[in-house]
């Protein structure tokens, strides 16, 4: 019997307008209900919300970005939608996240009981030898063990900002698959890092039609919008007020008029110090003076020359038109500049740092010096990271010179070449000898500045981050020497971050590693940037920036670690 030919009552009117009015707000009722049903009823009103939105949005249009500010829980929110999904619909998730995060996915996985398989982005590359034509048909979809996976979470998302990357190009057919209506929650305080195209890519990954009509953004097709953001970002705003859930910490502070809840203040300082007494007097002077570099055709055989970061300079008529120096030519000019800030950055970073870097640069230097004697051009990114390994590997250096690309002597300028070479490693020498000379000073202006920050702040828990690796090591073995015994450190080569973690945060990390009541407390903790991402370190309140990062995004990062 149709409901057409029933009396319909002003009352039942009344009821339909009642609930058309509060539906949305019943159904959120009904999910944070759930919740507290599954053992995530610890989430603050403001990440409710977020989840509340991040459904409704990831229902409509299979993906959305959480972007609120570090510091507001994007992980719990996360954790709550993937512990959702599988009450709800019996359904598994996939996380993708930074190597350095899958250790806390994992725990989050076991005590939260959320199912997960966690991949590490690193394992998003092409195996060796591919052809191009393998590389395009590679993807996430070769491996069986990722087919079930209906919801897939991008943790640090903004690492898919450029698609031309090895990873972007990998996950792109496995997300877009027709076959699998897969669905994207994408974390990220920093979706743009350089231009509104970071935020269209991380798009894509869960829009994958060019037709953008239904949208509403203005515009049918997703090219030219695409170009119209680039002319005019302010048009970006179209999209994001439809896919991307963010707050910040001013929000969060106006909506806790209603509930309990403050941010710690934030109050910035900054320390300076005198880097002719970290070198020693004269010392200083001559090393900037020999990285500053030299103006080519210079007579001045005492400054650093670049020669490999600038091999384009070196080709003759015949190389530059050979297809085989092609990208040579290409990445020559900027490679220059950004190895002679590497260098800077790390003279400014510590003397430890910027003796490694020499040490590293030394090594590749003659590997590429004999690689030319025996007519092989040992260039490019893989290269690069073998060349500077200072165990000098026999067999994988001769591998290196089978598969590298002829050097033909008629294609450059040979004499200056390998006269420019030799200059530059007899540099590094005399670089590395004055590291040599001042390795034993006790007197690093630096290093003293750092620790009268240490002692303005006693009974704090300090949290110290560095750029580099050889930085922090010096720092950590510094520190303890001067008797602050419950320090830690924490760099890419550590095995328990977890551990280490919950003993310098115990009070935000009660669900990681569970370590033993008797370990003892870590009070200062020196790290690398990875502990930058991610981690919850909230009981510390004092963060030091030992040295500036490229890329003032991570620094944001790091201060998002403890408030």
């Amino acid at each position: 019997k149709s409901w057409v030919q029933q009396k319909v009552t002003p009352y039942d009117i009344y009821l339909k307008t009642l609930f058309h009015l509060n539906e949305s707000r019943l159904e959120n009722e009904d999910k944070s209900a759930v919740l507290d049903n599954i053992g995530l009823e610890t989430l603050y009103d403001f990440q409710r919300w977020a989840f509340n939105d991040a459904l409704s949005v990831l229902k409509k249009y299979n993906g959305v970005f959480i972007a609120d500010v570090v510091g507001l829980g994007k992980s719990y929110i996360a954790s709550a939608l993937i512990k959702y999904f599988l009450h709800k619909e019996r359904k598994r998730t996939l996380i993708i996240c930074p190597a350095s995060l899958k250790e806390m996915w994992d725990e989050y996985s076991k005590d939260l009981q959320l199912q997960t398989k966690v991949l590490p982005m690193s394992q998003l590359e092409f195996p060796d030898k591919l052809s191009e034509d393998e590389r395009k048909e590679y993807s996430l979809l070769n491996f069986e063990e990722y087919t079930e996976f209906e919801y897939i979470v991008i943790d640090e998302s903004h690492n898919f900002r450029n698609k031309e990357t090895q990873r972007y190009k990998i996950l792109k057919p496995y997300l877009e698959d027709p076959t699998a209506n897969r669905k994207v929650i994408l974390l990220t305080a920093t979706p743009q890092n350089k231009s509104v195209e970071d935020i269209i890519n991380q798009f894509e990954l869960f829009h994958h039609d060019n037709d953008i009509g239904a949208l509403g953004f203005g515009e049918n097709d997703l090219e030219r919008f695409r170009k119209q953001c680039v002319d005019d970002p302010t048009r970006i705003y179209t999209l994001l007020e439809k896919f991307v859930i963010r707050r910040r910490r001013k929000d969060i502070t106006e909506l806790s008029k209603t509930f309990n809840f403050t941010f710690p203040e934030r109050i910035l300082k900054n320390a300076t110090y005198n880097i002719e007494k970290v070198y020693s007097e004269g010392v200083f002077e001559d090393i900037l003076d020999k990285i500053t570099g030299y103006k080519r055709n210079s007579k001045n055989s005492t400054q650093f020359r670049y020669t490999r970061y600038r091999l384009q300079e070196y080709l003759n008529e015949k190389g530059r038109k050979s297809k085989i120096y092609k990208n040579i030519s290409q990445a020559g000019i900027e490679l220059k500049g950004l190895m002679k800030v590497l260098l800077f950055k790390r003279f400014e970073s510590s003397l430890s740092a910027f003796d490694e870097t020499v040490s590293n640069m030394l090594n590749a230097y003659s590997q590429f010096l004999d690689g030319i004697k025996k007519g092989k051009l040992i260039s490019g990114k893989d290269l690069e990271k073998i060349l500077s390994d200072n165990n000098n590997n026999t067999n994988k250096i001769d591998v290196i010179l089978n598969d590298a690309r002829d050097y033909h002597e008629d294609c450059f300028y040979h004499e200056e070449l390998i006269r420019d070479l030799k200059i530059d490693i007899e540099v590094l020498k005399s670089l590395k000898n004055e590291c040599n000379m001042i390795r034993n000073k006790t007197d690093d202006d630096k290093l003293n500045v750092l620790f009268d920050i240490i002692k303005q702040n006693s009974g704090s828990k300090i949290l110290i981050f560095s750029e580099y690796a050889a930085t922090a090591e010096y720092l950590y073995k510094s520190i303890q020497n001067h008797n602050y015994s419950q320090t830690a450190l924490v760099t890419g080569n550590t095995k328990d971050k977890l551990s280490i973690i919950e003993r310098f945060a115990p009070k935000v990390n009660t669900t990681l590693g569970h370590i033993p009541e008797s370990s003892e407390i870590i009070n200062i903790l020196v790290s690398t940037d990875v502990l930058s991402e991610g981690h919850n370190l909230q009981d510390a309140s004092v963060i030091i920036n030992y040295d500036i990062h490229w890329n003032p995004v991570r620094l944001i990062q790091r201060i998002g670690r403890i408030d």
